[in-house]
């Protein structure tokens, strides 16, 4: 069982429906090619929970990538440089995203998507102090994720908890891949839930 240590909160992502209804209409455009994106957003902390809440998602243009096609996509480091330069400038942390859509419901992290996991947050983190970076890979309609956030001080990635999804009245809550939550039966904090809403 992967066991947080006592410092590590539950990290739960927050987003609009508008927001999650772009980032869909956007892979649904340029589909069947991989889309790379970079979600930003401002932290909100209690004791035991941190709140990643969305505000901002940047899409490249095709001459921003390097690679991109069905099986695989990667920014040109120019461009991916100037997100993560305003994003330092604006205070916001990031989720590094990219879709797989040939993934069905249930995405997973490619041999590839591990391979670059293995320095890219890190060395994100380090350029960037202070920015929370988090990795993601969603199904083309973002209807299944599998996110991590990188911690720094542990030198390690952590699968996320939860991805909320919020309209007036009402709130989705999607499990990651990864999610130790998702197979579990544990039952809902009504009263945080309720707050959220």
């Amino acid at each position: 069982m992967n066991e947080k240590p006592m410092n590590a909160k539950d990290i739960t992502i927050v987003m609009t429906k508008q927001l999650k209804e772009t980032i869909r209409n956007r892979a649904n455009k340029e589909s069947p090619n991989e889309i790379c994106f970079v979600i930003g957003g401002h932290l909100s902390k209690s004791d035991t929970h941190c709140r990643f809440l969305t505000t901002n998602v940047f899409f490249p243009e095709p001459d921003d990538y390097e690679i991109q096609h069905g099986g695989a996509c990667r920014l040109n480091p120019e461009y991916l440089q100037r997100v993560l330069l305003y994003c330092a400038e604006n205070q916001l942390h990031i989720i590094y995203a990219h879709t797989h859509p040939f993934a069905g419901g249930l995405p997973h992290e490619s041999s590839t998507d591990l391979d670059a996991a293995a320095y890219m947050p890190a060395a994100i983190s380090e350029a960037c102090p202070g920015m929370l970076v988090m990795t993601m890979v969603a199904s083309a309609d973002f209807e299944g994720i599998e996110a991590h956030v990188y911690r720094p001080s542990l030198k390690r990635r952590d699968p996320i908890d939860k991805l909320l999804v919020c309209e007036r009245g009402k709130l989705d809550m999607l499990y990651p891949t990864s999610s130790v939550l998702r197979d579990a039966e544990a039952e809902m904090d009504e009263d945080y839930v309720s707050r959220l809403a």
